[in-house]
């Protein structure tokens, strides 16, 4: 697994083109031998998992592997519930039909809103803009695909999770590019959540140069890009008067003089002798 992942690409398929067609596709599709460690760790024994990863880390690859794996181990039935499912999670690169293996191809049903596997099993395809599709329905694994670019991400995930009920050990996968919100953080202080973190450049060997030279360069030191690349959780708002950088820097243990509290209504009035001003007049 190590050697091949160490390979170049033109030497990689040099060594899969002398393979037989069975031995190219027992290695082709064994995840096991092609994902990096972060990408296995939704095998565990937490309600959720939370992949909390930059864009191009291989969120949507994670989840159509242990979609396929779950098929394979037998469980009866679970969702999907992406934002673009039929060009993404169906029929993207990384969707559930390019990872299945030759021998065990799902077959999408449009009109049904479903994919079925040879065995029977079911994913359910499920809108994130109507989360009251899931009312009702129940599943042993789940997986909610950029869940924090929904409109009402907590409710849909409230929907879902009461369903998540068979099984000896049910789940929730949960992957998304890290949003500032309430509820992201509620998730993360949850003893039931194990989350993934992990940036773009962690999956370079699978990006082109071009993209990830382009990104660096544009993005690298900035905010977007802590964010949407190396997938931090930033907490502080770039329009507040007052960040966690500034508070941080002017903290004190006591006060030697008495606390004002001040109301104001006009900024541009605003007049105090202390380190704050300084920033009050800059934001102004």
């Amino acid at each position: 697994s190590d050697i091949l992942k160490s390979l170049t690409k033109e030497q990689r398929e040099l060594f899969l083109s002398e393979l037989d067609d069975d031995e190219r596709d027992a290695l082709l599709y064994n995840w096991d031998v092609w994902a990096r460690p972060k990408q296995l760790e939704y095998r565990n024994d937490c309600f959720i998992t939370l992949a909390r990863c930059g864009r191009g880390f291989g969120k949507t690859r994670m989840s159509s592997e242990a979609v396929t794996e779950w098929e394979r181990i037998g469980y009866r039935h679970f969702y999907i519930n992406p934002g673009s499912v039929r060009d993404i999670n169906i029929l993207g690169e990384s969707g559930l039909l390019a990872c299945a293996p030759p021998w065990n191809k799902p077959t999408y049903l449009a009109s049904k809103a479903c994919v079925v596997w040879p065995s029977g099993a079911k994913a359910l395809l499920l809108s994130g803009s109507a989360y009251e599709q899931a009312r009702g329905k129940q599943c042993e694994k789940a997986v909610l695909d950029e869940l924090f670019a929904y409109q009402y991400p907590e409710d849909l995930y409230d929907m879902v999770a009461m369903g998540c009920r068979l099984g000896d050990n049910p789940q929730i996968l949960i992957t998304s590019t890290p949003k500032t919100t309430e509820f992201m953080r509620k998730l993360m202080k949850d003893p039931r959540c194990h989350i993934i973190s992990g940036s773009t450049f962690e999956n370079q060997a699978n990006l082109a140069t071009t993209f990830i030279q382009t990104m660096e360069e544009k993005y690298g030191d900035t905010r977007l890009g802590r964010q949407e690349l190396y997938g931090e959780l930033l907490n502080d708002n770039p329009n507040a008067a007052f960040n966690r950088e500034y508070i941080d820097k002017y903290r004190v243990n006591e006060v030697e003089e008495e606390l004002k509290y001040i109301v104001v209504d006009d900024l541009n009035n605003l007049k105090l002798e202390s380190p704050y001003s300084i920033y009050l007049e800059k934001w102004i």
